[in-house]
C-alpha cells in the first residue's frame, strides 16, 4: 500500500493491529512509519512517544525517533536519541551506524571516524563499517579510498556502490565506465524502452546526468520527462518532505538553475539540510557556483554549528 502511496489504507490497516494488540511497540513503529511516509512527523513522534511508554527499554523506537528528528533536519536530537539506544544495546548496528551519519550531520568528523572503527571491530558489522568510511572518503573527496572501499563493498550492497561509482567516474569524464556500472545495477537502464519504477528513480535519476554530460539532449529530455512524472504522482505534502531533492535534480537536469534553488529551499525548510550535499552529488556540483547556494549552505552550517554546540555542552560531541 505505502508503495502505491495508498496511505490511507495502510493508516487504517495499522491502526486496527495497535486496537487489537494495544501493547504491541512494533505495531506503533509501523504505524509511525507510514505517518512519516505521509508528510506528518507530528503524528508519527506522538506514536512512537507512545511506543516508549510502553516499553522504556526498546532500542528500535529510540532509534525510529533518531531517524524522525533527523528527517527534521534537527541532528542534534536524533542523536541524543541514538546514544539512548546504544545504551539499551551498546552493539547494536543500526544505531552505531546512526552515530557514524549523525556526526556527519553535524560536521564532527572525528567523532564520526571513531565510531566507524568501532563498527570494524564489530565483526557482525563490517558492512556497515566500510559504509561509514565510504562516506568520510566522499566527504574527503579521497578518490583512490572510494575506489578501493567501493570494491570490498560491491558484492553486498551493490545499489549503493553504484552511485558513488557513477559520481566518480563521471567527475573523472569516464561516461563509458559509468553507463557501464548503471547497466550492472539495472541492465536495460539505457534502452529506449526503459521507463522507471518509483524504485528506481535514483538510478534513472543518475542515468540522466550521465546523459547530460555527453550532451545526449533528446534522449535526456525524454527520461526527464518520466522522473517528472513518477514524482509528480505523489501527494505534496509526502513530496515536500520525502521526494524535494528529485525535485530539485530535475531542475537541475533542466539547466533551470533558479527553479533548482527555490525546490532546494523548500527541501531545506523541511529538514533536508545534510551538511555535505553540496559537493557530493550532481545536482551540488551544478549549483556550487550560485551565490543563493553558497547562502542557503551557509545557512545550514550555522544552524548545524549550533546543533553541534549544545550537544558539546552535553559532552556528546567536539566542540
Amino acid at each position: 500500500n505505502v508503495q502505491r502511496h495508498d496511505y490511507e489504507k495502510a493508516i487504517s490497516y495499522l491502526q486496527k493491529g495497535v486496537e487489537v494488540d494495544p501493547r504491541s511497540v512494533n505495531n506503533r513503529i509501523a504505524l509511525a512509519d507510514v505517518q512519516l511516509e505521509m508528510g506528518e512527523p507530528g503524528r508519527a513522534e506522538a506514536t512512537l512517544l507512545e511506543a516508549l511508554e510502553i516499553d522504556p527499554g526498546h532500542a528500535r523506537t529510540y532509534e525510529e525517533l533518531s531517524d524522525l528528528h533527523t528527517s527534521r533536519g534537527q541532528f542534534g536530537e536524533a542523536l541524543r536519541y541514538t546514544m539512548k539506544a546504544l545504551e539499551r544495546d551498546p552493539t547494536d548496528i543500526g544505531a552505531l551506524l546512526d552515530a557514524c551519519w549523525g556526526y556527519l550531520n553535524l560536521d564532527d568528523i572525528e567523532s564520526a571516524k571513531k565510531w566507524s572503527r568501532r563498527l570494524e571491530r564489530d565483526q557482525r558489522s563490517e558492512i556497515g563499517g566500510l559504509v561509514a568510511q565510504l562516506q568520510l572518503a566522499a566527504y574527503d573527496h579521497d578518490r583512490d579510498a572510494v575506489r578501493r572501499l567501493i570494491g570490498k563493498l560491491a558484492e553486498e550492497i551493490h545499489a549503493f556502490v553504484t552511485t558513488r561509482r557513477v559520481f566518480v567516474y563521471t567527475m573523472d569524464r569516464d561516461y563509458d565506465a559509468a553507463r557501464t556500472a548503471l547497466e550492472v545495477n539495472v541492465p536495460s537502464i539505457f534502452r529506449d524502452d526503459f521507463k522507471p519504477a518509483f524504485g528506481q528513480r535514483n538510478q534513472a535519476t543518475l542515468a540522466c546526468f550521465v546523459l547530460k554530460a555527453q550532451g545526449q539532449t533528446r534522449e535526456l529530455n525524454r527520461r526527464i520527462a518520466d522522473l517528472e512524472a513518477l514524482v509528480s504522482n505523489v501527494p505534496e505534502k509526502v513530496r515536500v518532505r520525502e521526494y524535494q531533492l528529485d525535485v530539485v535534480n530535475i531542475h537541475v537536469l533542466r539547466g533551470q538553475l533558479d527553479e533548482a534553488l527555490d525546490a532546494y529551499e523548500v527541501a531545506v525548510a523541511n529538514g533536508r539540510t545534510n551538511r555535505w550535499w553540496d559537493h557530493e552529488n550532481f545536482a551540488g556540483q551544478a549549483l556550487k557556483n550560485e551565490p543563493r547556494f553558497g547562502q542557503i549552505i551557509e545557512g545550514i552550517r550555522a544552524d548545524v554549528a549550533e546543533q553541534r554546540a549544545a550537544l558539546a555542552a552535553e559532552g556528546l560531541a567536539n566542540p
